[in-house]
């Protein structure tokens, strides 16, 4: 199942309709969100739930493609590498515990330096975490969204994961399958 909303609604609101959907579901139906501009940050959007957030007006290729991952399974999603490295990219070594990065069911956000990438950037990533069952994951992404951290002294990106290489893949989606919540990329 699929659901496509805009954030401008006349007799109902697109992200009241966002959180409605995932009080009752955390990761079905896939939720995407368009908007024509940023009445509600991006971040948000992502971490109240959405699959995907495109802004009007939206390319109806990228539209046509997110439907079609939307009827794919994570293993699938995320088998396929990137047809050019990309040129950025993100290493990792740490604690979950430390609040450094964070994932969820369609991808991470971890503090940043500034300037390194811009949103819609495709990143290549090198994750060591310490403390948790993956403990390593390799592969790549797409910047959706940066923002200062809650205590406004870093920028946080928020990564959408695309592919994740074979050796890690699978023990990534079981920890995520007991681990996730509705966030698709977290905040921090």
């Amino acid at each position: 199942d699929l659901v496509v909303t805009d954030v401008c609604m006349p007799q109902f609101d697109g992200i009241e309709l966002l959180k409605a959907i995932r009080e009752q579901h955390h990761n079905l139906p896939k939720v995407y969100v368009i908007s024509g501009y940023a009445q509600q940050p991006i971040a948000d959007i992502y971490n109240f739930g959405a699959d995907g957030f495109f802004r009007k007006p939206f390319d109806s290729r990228s539209m046509l493609d997110a439907v079609r991952k939307a009827t794919m399974s994570l293993q699938d999603q995320w088998k396929r590498a990137p047809s050019a490295e990309p040129h950025n990219e993100l290493i990792f070594l740490g604690k979950l515990a430390d609040s450094q990065i964070k994932f969820a069911r369609g991808g991470f956000s971890a503090l940043t330096s500034p300037g390194e990438w811009r949103v819609g950037d495709p990143i290549r990533f090198s994750i060591e975490v310490t403390d948790a069952e993956f403990l390593d994951i390799c592969g790549t992404g797409i910047v959706r969204w940066k923002e200062l951290n809650n205590e406004k002294t870093m920028l946080c990106s928020g990564i959408e994961i695309t592919y994740i290489e074979e050796q890690f893949r699978l023990a990534f989606i079981q920890w995520l399958q007991k681990n996730s919540g509705i966030p698709f990329i977290p905040k921090l």
